[in-house]
């Protein structure tokens, strides 16, 4: 059947239908662009983290260089001043070396100078040998696993950027724990979904208001003319008290 052939009502849902599947799928593209520039966000903030604690070991190691500390002096002096970094919701650094040997782990301090080469996370990756593997082939970079959050006994998905301090072999990291991403998404995806829902229930409501006051009275009033060409002299009046094309034909 021709779009043309079809009724007034029918090309109105048509039109309610069309504009609700636009505003589906640009919901859909939109979060999908906002989850793209949350989780690039959340990446620029740990790296700047990594890159500040790097900062602060390279200034304690730059002052053993001058001699003005010793280099355990400057060591302790940076592991004390990166161990208190916090940021979001308590995330933290941590340092290991390329030995697998955790150098300071400020949430599991029981982890210090322990060797963690075996350690690997319930999905099977040895997560301070990546870590080291990342950080001694590219200098830093970003390594996925699971480990567990402070709060939660089960392992959560996280991804961490670690940096190469490489004078004093230490790989320099913290994480981002992916379900705290995805508690902001879903709060985005809820506005979104609710914004949707408005601009759908606007238009819902704006079909029913031309069916009721457009499309049937129009109805009525081809009803009543088909009537007429019948000879049936009998129709009752029409709303022609309209102002508009309708009122124009009844009248």
């Amino acid at each position: 059947m021709r779009l043309k052939d079809l009724s007034l009502a029918r090309k109105m849902a048509l039109l309610v239908a069309a504009i609700t599947i636009l505003n589906v799928a640009w919901g859909g593209w939109t979060l999908y662009g906002d989850h793209q520039t949350l989780f690039a966000d959340k990446q620029r903030e740990v790296t700047a983290i990594v890159d500040a604690a790097y900062s602060i070991a390279a200034g304690f190691e730059q002052q053993a260089q001058a001699g003005k500390l010793s280099t355990e002096q400057a060591q302790a002096a940076a592991l004390a001043a990166i161990r208190l970094l916090r940021y979001e919701n308590g995330d933290y650094v941590w340092i290991n070396d390329l030995e697998h040997r955790v150098v300071m782990h400020p949430i599991k301090p029981e982890l210090d100078g322990q060797g963690v080469s075996g350690l690997k996370d319930p999905a099977g990756t040895f997560v301070f040998r990546e870590f080291v593997k990342v950080a001694k082939a590219k200098g830093a970079g970003y390594v996925d696993y699971l480990w567990p959050k402070p709060g939660f006994e089960k392992p959560v998905e996280k991804t961490s950027y670690v940096r190469l301090l490489k004078s004093w072999n230490w790989v320099i990291g913290s994480g981002l724990y992916l379900d705290d991403l995805q508690a902001e998404f879903q709060g985005i995806a809820l506005r979104t979904a609710l914004s949707l829902a408005g601009v759908t229930a606007a238009m819902l409501a704006f079909g029913w208001l031309f069916v009721r006051n457009v499309v049937g009275p129009l109805t009525d009033s081809v009803r009543t003319v088909q009537r007429l060409a019948d000879e049936d002299l009998t129709v009752e009046e029409g709303d022609h008290d309209r102002r508009d094309e309708i009122g124009d034909l009844s009248r």
